[in-house]
């Protein structure tokens, strides 16, 4: 996640950057290394990509991130509840 050089070599030649980082799990991790500015995992992804002219980015997040335009339902507020009570660095 923190070595821009190995990203950029996993990104060349690619038609397409995915992204399926996830926050440590540790209670006492602290920032926010995967979306924090340029010097992060999504940032050296993102770097890369635009290095080599790839255009295309897809990103899979925690489901415990509340999309305002989603209708709620049961189901939601479930994962919500749950992921502020046991996961909260989701």
């Amino acid at each position: 996640m923190s070595d821009q050089d190995a990203i950029d070599s996993a990104v060349h030649g690619a038609d397409v950057g995915v992204s399926a980082l996830g926050p440590s799990m540790d209670r006492k991790a602290t920032g926010l290394p995967l979306i924090a500015g340029t010097g992060t995992g999504t940032g050296h992804i993102l770097t890369a990509m635009k290095h080599h002219g790839v255009r295309r980015y897809i990103g899979h997040a925690t489901p415990s991130v509340h999309d305002p335009r989603e209708n709620p339902t049961l189901l939601t507020g479930l994962i919500g509840l749950i992921a502020r009570t046991f996961l909260r660095r989701g």
